[in-house]
């Protein structure tokens, strides 16, 4: 490589992390994916303790009667 090319590719390294001081791109992105991720796990958390739940109220529940039983997700 000649010596314009090794100056550019290390000057795109520098404009790269200014660009990336400025904006943060970079960062927001990450914190979007962490974001998705959480939102996702929280949401599989809750249906399962929903369905563990609603489990445990028809196993407790004195009415046998489904027209009179407590309603929710169909098993």
């Amino acid at each position: 490589m000649n010596e314009t090319g090794e100056r550019s590719a290390a000057c795109f390294k520098f404009r790269e992390d200014y660009v990336e001081c400025l904006h943060h791109k970079k960062e927001y992105t990450r914190e979007n994916e962490i974001e998705r991720e959480r939102v996702r796990r929280n949401q599989e958390h809750a249906e399962a303790v929903k369905e563990e739940l609603t489990r445990e109220m028809r196993s407790m529940s004195w009415v046998t009667d489904e027209k009179y039983a407590p309603r929710g997700e169909k098993e």
